[in-house]
């Protein structure tokens, strides 16, 4: 087996192969080089706060160097950041993170990168331009995790990242489910209903976004957990996206990026808001407790274990 080094889509920055000789398509080149000449040039940059927080995860056969910072000039700054081994089997493949805390870089314009060598094996990476500032208005933040490991990414390491961009929460939409029973007298009952939300994510601002972050947003809108807020101070609310739901693309002549939005709906339909003492929302849903008698197993020593299930955002 050779050296390889796997970054998922999953993960919140944006990286591409750095080479002199990138390919023509999606995942080769920076969004701003994928531009044809006959349409408007624009150079996004991916959105941050200085209060946010992402974790990179890579899978490599050898062993990744420091993140590197580089300005918008490519000038080396000093700030790195150091992965650490967070799985190893024995096939030589490891599982490294990375924890980006934007609070230690100063508001500004940068691309991250990083090295993994081993003799003639170089591979190297390069982000997406980055822009960092204490505050970017009209951006949400998607903080997501999925129950088993899925698309590349490694969950039972506790892996969460974060991804922010242009996005909104509008169109809200109220829908009912439930049954009803009409009698031939064409009397009719209610046997059961749930209100429940239905919202647009619109995504990007009036130049668009590039193809690359609707691209992440359809990865981790397959996780089974997906959190939105506007920052890491608020505890967000968890939303699904319907599958089947598609994106709905915006598109102006001449302009190479676009909006998109697609519909989602809150994960668990509340009946109500809450406040309480505590700092934080209970947990919605049911709590069942019970007895587990180990004699029905034949374990010795016989004893009683106490259940207890949450269901829990």
């Amino acid at each position: 087996m050779g050296n390889f080094t796997d970054i998922s889509f999953l993960n919140g920055v944006k990286w591409y192969k750095n080479t002199a000789t990138p390919g023509i398509h999606l995942d080769d080149d920076f969004a701003v080089n994928q531009i044809k000449g006959f349409e408007r040039r624009i150079c996004y940059a991916q959105k941050w706060q200085t209060n946010d927080i992402t974790t990179l995860q890579i899978v490599s056969t050898v062993a990744p160097l420091p993140v590197k910072l580089y300005t918008s000039l490519g000038v080396n700054t000093t700030t790195t950041f150091a992965w650490t081994i967070t799985g190893t089997s024995t096939l030589g493949i490891t599982l490294y993170e990375c924890v980006i805390d934007f609070s230690t870089i100063t508001p500004g314009f940068y691309h991250f990168y990083f090295e993994c060598n081993l003799l003639s094996y170089a591979a190297k990476f390069v982000s997406e331009k980055q822009d960092i500032r204490a505050s970017h208005t009209n951006t949400l933040l998607f903080t997501y995790r999925n129950s088993k490991n899925a698309l590349g990414g490694y969950f039972n390491t506790g892996w969460t990242p974060n991804f922010r961009c242009e996005a909104g929460l509008m169109d809200y939409q109220p829908e009912i489910e439930g049954k009803d029973y009409v009698d031939q007298m064409h009397d009719s009952v209610i046997l059961s209903a749930t209100p429940f939300d239905r919202f647009k994510l619109h995504i990007g601002e009036a130049p668009g976004v590039p193809n690359f972050i609707v691209k992440t947003l359809n990865f981790l809108f397959a996780c089974d957990y997906v959190n939105i807020r506007k920052d890491l101070t608020q505890i967000g609310l968890q939303y699904v996206k319907p599958i089947g739901e598609k994106w709905e693309a915006t598109r102006i002549k001449g302009f190479p990026q676009f909006g998109w939005a697609t519909t989602i709906e809150p994960a668990y339909a509340a009946s109500g808001i809450q406040f309480n003492d505590g700092g934080f929302p209970l947990a919605p849903g049911i709590v069942t407790a019970y007895d587990i008698d180990t004699n029905l197993y034949s374990l010795e020593p016989v004893q009683i274990v106490h259940v207890t299930d949450i269901q829990t955002i």
